[in-house]
């Protein structure tokens, strides 16, 4: 069953508060009274209704006052505010719409009017409504898009410089190695003048410098360690470079086509743009199928679709834990299970979901579903 719209009208005259709460309730509303603008703002914060109905003469707080102050609360100036007046003058009018009301009736209008106006008073406000849902849908897109194109113009200027350092670092990683080559033969030389003994003594000596600077400065640790250093120099780039790809395919604007997708190829852009975020705290096991089809989808949103369930994965690990991904291949269906060893989800949020597990076939569904995994963990 829909709810009934809820109104608060408030007047100080007894038999008017009767007649508007009448009139509404037999047309299928729920009237709530008041005698006075300060109790009038007490019941709209407390019932929170769709329609505020008003007097403007009144004892304590009069209507005017009572439209201001609900026009210049943040979570309740959207209510539908009617004054409901003997001052139906164009000037009385005025006022109260200046003030912020969004409709002004006289007392006098037909029963069958106030009803109508009522109604159409709750549709702006559905309609006002739906544009804010649109609004905030918008501005999320918009925010997206900037950050996309940011990122994408970041990815750019990153990837220039890192190619040309991966580029000479494997340059001088040749160079090493004939540098090296270099180093052992004159190591050798300096092995076989050491053992003759008819060398002069300037020879002698250079040969001893030699062998004293190459004491000094550790020559074979330098020769073992510049290795290692330039081969994690190569693979730290090599990520970069990776990650680069990544975020440039993950923030790509301007598809509005859907593409035929590896679905493999789609999580592993996600976890490389993601991974950051708990890669000190969890293990990711990855179990996918190598043969999957292509999916014909957008990547873009698909890709974001998995960022913002290992967030919720890695949200759930406090310290330490595991997450799990596997993609399967079913009948003509592409499956992905997230699993993860984190806190589960809180009782009072499972609740929201008794309705869905109380039903059998669903439930008997799942399990059948669960038996075909593969444990990802």
């Amino acid at each position: 069953m829909a709810k009934k719209p809820v109104i608060v009208a408030v007047d100080d005259v007894k038999a008017i508060r009767t007649l508007v709460e009448r009139t509404l309730s037999e047309a299928g509303f729920t009237v709530i009274t008041g005698e006075d603008g300060k109790q009038g703002i007490e019941l709209v914060r407390k019932h929170r209704p769709d329609i505020i109905i008003s007097d403007v003469e009144m004892p304590v707080m009069d209507g005017y006052e009572f439209c201001k102050a609900i026009k210049q609360d943040q979570e309740l100036r959207k209510i539908y505010f009617i004054h409901l007046s003997t001052l139906d003058t164009t000037d009385n009018k005025v006022a109260g719409l200046n003030i912020g009301a969004d409709d002004y009736i006289s007392k006098e209008t037909p029963p069958t009017e106030l009803i109508a106006r009522v109604r159409a008073g709750l549709r702006i406000r559905e309609l006002q409504k739906k544009l804010d849902i649109a609004y905030k849908k918008l501005l999320q897109s918009e925010k997206m898009a900037a950050v996309g194109q940011l990122a994408a113009g970041v990815a750019h200027e990153i990837n220039n410089p890192t190619g040309f350092v991966h580029s000479n670092l494997g340059t001088l990683k040749g160079y090493s190695h004939n540098l090296i080559k270099m180093m052992t033969a004159h190591d050798k030389l300096v092995t076989q003048l050491q053992q003759e003994k008819t060398l002069n003594q300037n020879i002698c000596g250079s040969i001893k410098k030699i062998t004293e600077l190459r004491n000094e400065i550790d020559l074979d640790f330098i020769i073992a360690d510049m290795n290692d250093l330039l081969d994690e120099s190569y693979e730290g780039t090599a990520r970069i470079k990776k990650i680069v790809g990544s975020l440039k395919i993950f923030t790509h604007q301007g598809k509005e086509r859907q593409e035929e997708t590896n679905i493999n190829d789609c999580l592993d852009t996600t976890l490389s743009i993601i991974t950051n975020e708990f890669k000190y705290k969890t293990t990711v096991t990855k179990n996918y199928q190598a043969d999957l089809p292509k999916l014909k989808c957008f990547p873009q949103k698909l890709s974001q679709a998995f960022m913002n369930i290992l967030k919720n994965s890695g949200q759930a690990i406090k310290e330490e834990g595991k997450i799990g991904i596997a993609t399967r291949l079913y009948d003509r269906d592409i499956r992905i299970l997230f699993s993860d060893n984190g806190r589960g989800i809180p009782p009072e949020i499972l609740k929201r979901f008794s309705t869905l597990f109380s039903q059998p076939r669903r439930l008997a569904r799942g399990q059948a579903l669960a038996s075909m995994w593969p444990t990802p963990l």
